[in-house]
């Protein structure tokens, strides 16, 4: 008997899930022959000429609103504005990059607006390079500014496992990103929100005996200083040993403009759902800031998929009046 009654019970949840819109427990996926890519096109880079770009306020980047976006790091000096001009990529590490004053690109609301004589400065562009990690890369290409760093004891000795303070120097790489390739870039780092700079820095741990060890941090800025040509130029500044960043040492800037949807841009068509099957409305795909839009000129955005709902079934005399399923008959077990 109490057999009967669990086939019984199996059977009314089979019933049950017959009639139910199979999509309600299959969300996470596409619609079945719909929302599919049909079409994808890709971009090349190009400088953001023309484009107007607003100073941001912040710590660090955002990973999901900062994706896609342009980027230039701006020092003002002396009421001058310097970004870094455009250097090659090499594997050997440079101990300056120059600077080019682009004062004149600044309009009177803080904002800048790039010229067509981009004077050969470095654009940087905020995107994913891997499947987990995001970076400044310079012209959107695969080159990144890293860094290279070294350090001396301040007591002489050998044994670097003592020292109770170091002086750092750091030199600029550039090198190109390959997959799984560990990727250093600069941290844009503001204490009060409105200016800051570039920040690099580590730690290190000086061993009193076999038990006992303090550890010591290092921060070193990224600062603008003479060329002894009559320009300037961009360079490492090391902090000092346990020494924070105060945020007021560089007044330093990243501009940025949103994401321009210069990556691949994947476009699906519209599909009508059905009772059973979720559909979709028309949309295109943005790889670079990862969103949707409802327009190919990106100007209705989604965060997300633009899903339509199975419809679900509705009964009339002659069955559903979408599908024309017959309605389902129920004997009592």
């Amino acid at each position: 008997m109490k057999i009967k009654r669990i086939f019984a019970l199996i059977m009314s949840i089979m019933l049950m899930l017959s009639v139910m819109p199979v999509s309600a427990i299959a969300y996470v996926y596409d619609p079945p022959g719909g929302g599919a890519v049909t079409d994808t096109t890709s971009y090349d880079y190009t400088k953001p000429t023309g484009v107007t770009m607003k100073p941001y306020n912040g710590e660090f980047m955002d990973d999901e609103d900062s994706a896609g976006d342009d980027l230039i790091f701006v020092i003002k000096r002396d009421g001058r504005y310097y970004a870094m001009k455009k250097v090659t990529a090499e594997e050997d590490a440079r101990s300056s990059i120059p600077a080019v004053d682009i004062t004149e690109w600044v309009n009177p609301d803080g904002t800048i607006t790039v010229p067509t004589d981009t004077l050969d400065v470095m654009f940087f562009r905020y995107q994913d390079r891997t499947e987990w990690y995001f970076g400044y890369y310079i012209d959107g290409g695969f080159n990144y500014l890293s860094y290279n760093y070294d350090y001396e004891s301040t007591d002489g000795d050998k044994d670097y496992d003592n020292d109770e303070e170091r002086t750092y120097t750091a030199n600029f790489l550039t090198p190109t990103h390959q997959n799984g390739q560990w990727i250093t870039s600069p941290y844009y780092h503001s204490v009060n929100g409105t200016s800051g700079t570039f920040t690099f820095g580590g730690s290190w741990d000086q061993y009193i005996n076999s038990y006992n060890y303090v550890s010591h941090t290092y921060a070193m800025i990224v600062d603008l200083r003479s060329d002894g040509l009559g320009g300037k130029e961009f360079y490492f500044r090391y902090l000092g040993t346990d020494v924070e960043y105060e945020g007021d040492e560089v007044e330093g800037y990243i501009y940025y403009a949103d994401c321009r949807h210069q990556f691949e841009i994947r476009h699906a068509s519209h599909v009508e759902p059905t009772c059973m099957d979720k559909g979709c409305k028309e949309y295109w795909y943005c790889d670079g800031c990862d969103r949707f839009s409802l327009d190919e000129n990106f100007t209705q955005m989604l965060g997300y998929r633009p899903v339509l709902p199975a419809l679900g079934h509705t009964y009339g005399d002659n069955g559903c009046i979408n599908c024309e399923r017959p309605t389902p008959l129920y004997t009592k077990i």
